[in-house]
């Protein structure tokens, strides 16, 4: 009876150890969501914002890791990123996420991966201005930091998400693909030169609220004491920095004056000098606000054709690209000399 007693208790003690081990750190989240999900699932949803992915992404300890704002996360096929390059990839997208936020994301995975991973900024204009209700941003970036490096966090919240709320959803990357492929094929058939006619001449609310934006904006000068931090971690080889501009829509360029442009050019300029790679700004001939647009079923298109009242005033996402435009600056961003060296891709 004592002998059971005791086998009962070292198996008890020995149980909490390894719980305690387990949950303590991101080894087994690594193993289990290779196990359920496979990396080119677990890339089709890391276009999620905030908490979950970016939990995930440092659970997953992928080799390659994008960081960036909703803008930038909005241009990215993760999955066919994944797949071309055959690499698990990460990526933690935060909405209003500052040029400083994404230097302190890149050191966090930097400091936390074993390896020496690829880490991929998406930069914008906007990254460098003195934000809009900073105050109450900076404490949602800060709640997203602290949960992002806790793996208690990932083994109460984000793994039961995931896995039991189903939030990984295996076949809506194949569904939004069909859609917007029929959104294209309705596009060629009808013109693209009319629906973008159409938009012209449908005032958009976005575009509105950029205006304004743009001619309040005033740059944060404190993006320069980040610099640092980066070229340190490039120096070091704790990890290959890439910085790269995401493209917005071409009406929301066209907004910008030179000024807005010279704290993401001085930025890349003094990446470079320390051997960061900045990738050259991708041909913006290869994009037209139809890669912006918010509205995807095809039947809402042939009515807003056969309509004299023009486009709805809420259709254009001024700097968020849909599908169709992940699509192509993924494309893109794959061609690129620089990434096919990198990845030894044909």
């Amino acid at each position: 009876m004592k002998k059971k007693i005791f086998l009962f208790f070292i198996t008890f003690t020995l149980g909490i150890i390894l719980g305690v081990y387990f949950f303590s750190n991101f080894k087994l989240a690594n193993l289990l969501l290779e196990r359920i999900f496979g990396k080119e699932t677990i890339a089709a949803n890391l276009t999620k914002e905030g908490n979950i992915s970016c939990n995930i992404s440092l659970a997953w300890a992928p080799d390659v890791f994008f960081v960036g704002d909703s803008h930038t996360g909005s241009g990215w096929d993760f999955k066919k990123i994944s797949k071309k390059i055959d690499r698990k990839v990460g990526a933690c997208i935060i909405g209003g996420a500052t040029f400083a936020d994404l230097v302190r994301l890149t050191k966090i995975f930097a400091i936390n991966s074993k390896s020496s991973p690829v880490i991929i900024i998406g930069g914008a204009p906007r990254q460098f201005w003195i934000g809009e209700n900073s105050h109450e941003r900076k404490k949602q970036v800060e709640e997203i930091f602290r949960r992002m490096i806790d793996p208690q966090n990932f083994w109460v919240h984000t793994f039961p998400r995931i896995v039991f709320f189903d939030s990984f959803k295996k076949g809506s990357y194949n569904r939004n693909k069909k859609l917007f492929q029929d959104l294209e094929n309705l596009f060629v058939l009808e013109g693209k030169d009319k629906i973008l006619n159409l938009l012209k001449n449908s005032p958009q609310n976005s575009l509105k609220k950029w205006e304004d934006r743009i001619e309040k904006a005033e740059v944060d000068n404190s993006y320069t004491n980040f610099l640092y931090d980066l070229c340190e971690i490039q120096r070091n080889r704790i990890a290959k920095i890439i910085f790269t501009y995401i493209p917005e829509s071409p009406s929301l360029q066209k907004m910008y004056s030179k000024k807005e442009w010279i704290p993401i050019n001085s930025v890349s300029k003094k990446m470079l000098e320390c051997g960061i790679t900045v990738l050259p700004k991708i041909n913006e001939k290869k994009f037209s606000d139809l890669e912006f647009l918010k509205y995807f079923e095809t039947q809402k298109y042939e009515n807003f054709f056969s309509s004299k009242n023009g486009l709805p005033q809420d259709i254009l996402d001024a700097d968020h690209m849909n599908f169709i435009g992940a699509q192509i600056h993924t494309d893109l961003f794959l061609s690129k000399p620089e990434i096919k060296n990198l990845f030894q891709l044909e």
